[in-house]
């Protein structure tokens, strides 16, 4: 059941909401200031760059750490565990927007390093 539910969503989020998710990515610097983004203005915005650069010292400092500490993760497992999450919150942020239900990946992620 859970591997029907995780594979159903992604299905459902790209056929009924697909448009909608590809729009919001390329039309979010222009869209129209709902009153959070108006009182937002008063502050300065991060730069884009810092969130590369947090991102990329953090996953570097992951592979030191696996491969001196000898924890048996591969790099790809790495990857791995990052791609899970990203793919997943889009179509879990729908389904729990219109339900009110999670639906839980937790099969996956345990059975993903069982392999």
């Amino acid at each position: 059941m859970a591997f029907a539910l995780s594979s159903c969503m992604i299905a459902h989020a790209l056929l009924y909401h697909g448009r909608m998710v590809l729009h919001g990515f390329l039309q979010t610097r222009i869209e129209k200031d709902d009153i959070h983004a108006k009182l937002m203005r008063a502050y300065p915005e991060v730069p884009d760059w810092w969130y590369a650069l947090s991102f990329a010292l953090f996953f570097s400092l992951a592979i030191v750490v696996s491969e001196v500490w000898h924890t048996g993760i591969p790099v790809w497992a790495l990857l791995l565990a990052i791609f899970l999450p990203v793919t997943y919150i889009i179509p879990s942020g729908y389904v729990y927007a219109m339900t009110g239900q999670t639906i839980p990946i937790n099969l996956i992620a345990k059975i993903i390093p069982g392999i």
